[in-house]
């Protein structure tokens, strides 16, 4: 998550209430093992990440040796779960970076994307900002890796995000009319474990309006209730959103404090930050929510099933 120019970025307006509230000390919900649980613990992943980074001078920033590390590991993964992988080379600097694509590939010719960024800041290994949403993605991917989808399925890993969203920017600057033509939306997955936990979904696109209903009935289900987020341009889908495409994601909150009426129904500390080591050297494995980084890895494995599923023509 780029950091924004002002701090008031992510607004907190509460939705309709629905579902259960969460109890004060969160769990994930017991609702059964649904259909398609990762069966790869996204702290693994987490694991690994960190490890890179405390081998490659404590951060996996763009051009260090430990975003390059990273691109590897991410690569290496997908791959063993039998995903076709490419790469997409950009200017950044004075060198060049890489975003890395996996896809499914349907029999419609539509193509919804999911994705997140990989590097962190220089301050820091970047755990909850953002090996959370790569760590997700990647035990999604697991999940799903025998899928035969209706729709193509391509996850995105952008390089360059916290200087400016370089990779998701010259993605959607060199998309072709075709490309256009069968972009069916891009969910983005960036803080989505924070320490001391919300469950947004971003309003900041009106195209995406269908796909927010979508993650909020998910989480209704569970018996969360979800608040909206602006998050402008600071992140991934800022790009799409710019150039009028469908966008969305989810975020657990990195500034500002939690209230007392969030921690009421989403548990954690109420006066305390959802995110204290946002873009800090502190910000380790031990700066995440285990539990809600699993609950949102399930989100994702749905989605990339559901929406691999959909009938678009018939929307």
């Amino acid at each position: 998550m780029r950091r924004p120019a002002r701090l008031a970025v992510v607004t907190a307006a509460t939705t309709t209430a629905v579902g259960l509230a969460v109890p004060a000390a969160f769990s994930a919900p017991a609702t059964g093992t649904p259909a398609g649980t990762p069966t790869v613990d996204p702290m693994q992943h987490i694991a690994a990440l960190q490890q890179i980074a405390d081998d490659n001078g404590g951060n996996r920033a763009a051009l260090s040796p430990g975003s390059r590390a990273t691109a590897a590991y991410i690569k290496q993964q997908l791959s063993d779960a039998g995903w076709e992988v490419s790469t997409q080379s950009f200017p950044f600097l004075s060198g060049t970076e890489e975003n890395i694509f996996a896809e499914r590939k349907g029999t419609t010719g539509d193509v919804v994307m999911l994705g997140g960024h990989y590097d962190s800041v220089p301050e820091g290994p970047g755990m909850s900002d953002n090996a959370t949403g790569v760590a997700g993605l990647l035990a999604a991917a697991a999940a799903t890796a025998d899928a035969q989808p209706r729709n193509t399925i391509r996850l995105a890993f952008w390089g360059g995000e916290e200087r400016g969203m370089k990779g998701s920017n010259y993605y959607v600057d060199t998309m072709s009319a075709a490309d256009r033509a069968t972009f069916k939306g891009y969910l983005n997955f960036d803080g989505i474990a924070a320490p001391n936990p919300g469950y947004y979904v971003y309003e900041d696109n009106k195209n995406g309006e269908q796909i927010n209903a979508d993650i909020s009935k998910w989480y209704a289900d569970r018996g969360i209730q979800t608040e909206q987020a602006f998050l402008g341009v600071q992140s991934d889908h800022g790009p799409f959103y710019t150039k009028g495409l469908t966008t969305t994601g989810i975020i657990s909150g990195y500034l500002g404090n939690k209230t007392e009426a969030q921690a009421q129904k989403w548990g954690g500390t109420a006066g305390a930050p959802f995110d204290p080591c946002y873009h800090q050297a502190c910000d380790t494995k031990d700066n995440i929510s285990p539990e809600t980084l699993k609950l949102n890895t399930q989100l994702i494995t749905s989605l990339i099933t559901d929406y691999g599923a959909k009938d678009f023509s018939a929307a």
